[in-house]
């Protein structure tokens, strides 16, 4: 595991305030993913540069819990080594997904919205779990770093293979 056997009270709670944060921007982003096309042009075109913005925003948010959960808890190296290609890979593919998104749905269920709506929470539920010794206790670091870094590649790979 990490360096800190037992993470300090300033980084639970700095990774639990950004953890709320970065859920309520995540809300905010699923409104206007949902909405690419409710509009008319000028509206659309609002709406998917405020989703771009707000994606580029959100991984930033991301990398910066992830920062908190690999220095200030207990986050396994070979967890944090791999968020150093997937956190940004997967900002990516959720800009993709964005773009993906917008004009007629002709995709069965909108499938491409799967990769920005799955990612950051399950990235800050790592983060959480590398901050809380309880939670470290009950869950494994293979499963909790293996469940959720093996699926945010396979949403990353998936949106890019969409494009």
């Amino acid at each position: 595991m990490g360096a800190a056997a037992r993470p300090s009270t300033g980084a639970l709670v700095a990774a639990l305030v950004l953890t709320a944060f970065v859920l309520l921007v995540w809300l905010i982003l699923l409104s206007w993913l949902t909405t690419l096309n409710d509009s008319d042009a000028a509206g659309n075109g609002m709406t998917q540069g405020f989703a771009a913005i707000g994606l580029v925003f959100e991984w930033m948010l991301l990398a910066v819990l992830m920062a908190i959960g690999a220095l200030g808890g207990d986050m396994p190296a070979w967890a944090t080594l791999a968020a150093l290609p997937l956190i940004p890979a997967s900002g990516w593919a959720a800009l993709v997904a964005e773009n993906e998104l917008v004009g007629p749905p002709a995709r069965a269920f909108n499938w491409p919205i799967a990769e920005p709506a799955l990612v950051p929470p399950m990235v800050a539920a790592l983060c959480i779990w590398a901050v809380m010794p309880p939670l470290r206790h009950a869950v494994p670091a293979w499963l909790a770093g293996g469940v959720v870094w093996g699926a945010v590649a396979v949403l990353t790979l998936a949106a890019f293979a969409a494009n």
